[in-house]
């Protein structure tokens, strides 16, 4: 009736009829996405929407309203359009580059593009409005992540540089335990532990329930060593988020360093149980409701982990986890292999607990177990490079060099910068007598990761083997500092999430 009614013409007597009109049609999408948004209909939000457009040029409202709609039903590159669409129309309110700086690092990895925004952002009315303090923290996230795309070390040291400046711009009394938190995220991963403690401490102060803090503490104990400590920070979080898979899976690894194999396996195979009740839970709901849609921000937090091996969140993990998905998509026309039914995210989650079981087994020299976790794992997706590389771990236990070999070569094609399967790789080659080639691939696990111990150290072996001695000993020091600080999962495991 609203798109029936509307005043079309722009003939200036008729004025007044249109902007009532137009008055009429904003109150009634409001009260539209109110009722449509409550039951996670966000196409249908869409399309509504997208039929005012022929009578809402340049109305900033319904633009903009459009414009998060498109973010809630997935569809974050038209989304960013519209939302240029609605910075042309209003420049001076900082909330829309805000959100387009979001769309941009979260969803799209257009770090350049999103670090532009966030600069506009800042740059509205003089720096004095209250938004400002945002855009500095989405500013310091995207040159964080910018650090961690960085493949050379003097590019990674600048952009870390700039992401605490940004970090630092935010005023003391702005500071929420977001801002705190971010802070110590990046001097914990430039391995600066006290600063780091004393930002995370703060961010607690603030809110008492910020998981990712409780994360980063258990991390920052557990890198000077306490896993105890560790242990029981991350048991305090885990009352109040019990399911939440980034902290089990800190819970895992400290439990294999304090109570040992059993007691972690144990942990996972309740994360396994936990998994399948909540996707069973999932799955009977959308039966039930077929039509109601989900949110992609809420199907991320219901499962919480995507397949980037918890060392990054980078761009280029990002995309290989799209090459995997594609890859495995391309296997299931050219074999019996059929992709599983249900959201992707959840089916990486479960892979990602199969191969942390690999682990276990393997320490505890149950090769047969981690065979079969590995095949499990397979059946999800047989052409990722994790688990290629975890195939590879098991033919490495068993002294099979030439298939371990075959298989991190594999991985590696997949995922160039794949720090654990350059380290091994490296280790077969250093093995089978091929020293030049491990130093080779030694020095290229160095360059995606150098603050990794096992990279330096198995450099100082294969350097030694050389006669290299002076340049080992090099190796053997950094590797002995570098574990002096080393966590018992990657800093660049913690999600950035930009909220």
């Amino acid at each position: 009736m609203v798109n029936r009614d509307a005043v079309l013409t722009r003939a200036p007597d008729v004025a007044e009829q249109r902007n009532r009109s137009i008055q009429n049609c904003q109150s009634v999408y409001d009260l539209l996405a109110i009722m449509l948004v409550r039951r996670g209909q966000f196409s249908m939000l869409c399309e509504s929407f997208e039929r005012s457009m022929k009578f809402s040029f340049e109305d900033f409202h319904i633009w903009f309203q459009f414009a998060l709609a498109l973010c809630c039903a997935g569809k974050h590159k038209r989304s960013l359009q519209v939302l240029k669409e609605c910075i042309s129309m209003n420049p001076g309110d900082p909330l829309v580059p805000l959100f387009a700086a979001k769309v941009c690092l979260e969803y799209l990895y257009k770090l350049d593009e999103g670090i532009q925004f966030a600069h506009q952002v800042i740059s509205i009315g003089d720096n004095h409005h209250p938004l400002c303090h945002k855009g500095y923290l989405i500013l310091g996230i995207g040159y964080s992540l910018k650090a961690e795309d960085a493949r050379l070390q003097s590019d990674r040291k600048q952009f870390q540089k700039k992401a605490l400046d940004a970090f630092y711009s935010v005023e003391p009394r702005d500071r929420d335990e977001v801002c705190e938190f971010y802070i110590g995220l990046q001097h914990a991963v430039a391995r600066q532990i006290p600063q780091a403690l004393e930002h995370v401490v703060r961010a607690l102060d603030i809110n008492c329930e910020h998981r990712h803090s409780y994360q980063l503490l258990a991390l920052l104990c557990s890198s000077n060593k306490q896993y105890r400590k560790a242990l029981e920070v991350i048991n305090l979080a885990l009352r109040d988020y019990p399911n939440d898979n980034h902290l089990l899976f800190v819970k895992v690894k400290l439990e294999e360093y304090c109570l040992g194999t059993t007691e972690a396996t144990m942990t996972c195979k309740q994360m396994l149980q936990q998994w399948k009740s909540d996707f069973e839970e999932e799955r009977q709901r959308l039966m039930r409701e077929p039509q109601v849609e989900r949110a992609y921000s809420d199907v991320r937090t219901h499962y919480g982990l995507d397949m980037t091996d918890r060392e990054s969140v980078a761009g280029s993990m990002r995309a290989v986890s799209r090459v995997e998905h594609t890859l495995s998509e391309v296997a299931s026309s050219m074999t019996s292999y059929v992709p599983k039914v249900g959201p992707h995210r959840a089916w990486l989650t479960q892979t990602q607990i199969w191969l942390q079981l690999v682990e276990l087994y393997l320490t505890s020299d149950e090769t047969l177990e981690a065979d079969r976790c590995v095949q499990e794992a397979s059946s999800i997706f047989p052409l990722s490079h994790l688990v290629l590389h975890m195939r590879g771990r098991i033919y490495e236990h068993r002294r099979e060099f030439e298939e371990a070999r075959h298989y991190y070569e594999c991985a590696i094609a997949i995922n160039p910068y794949h720090v654990k399967s350059l380290q091994h790789l490296g280790l077969i080659h250093h093995y089978l007598g091929n020293n030049s080639m491990a130093e080779k691939v030694l020095r290229d696990a160095v360059n995606a990761d150098p603050t990794s111990h096992e990279s330096w150290y198995s450099m100082s072996k294969v350097l030694a083997t050389r006669g290299e001695t002076d340049a080992a000993s090099q190796c053997m020091s950094t590797a002995i500092e570098l574990e002096g600080t080393s966590p018992a999962l990657p800093f660049s495991s913690i999600p950035r999430f930009v909220l």
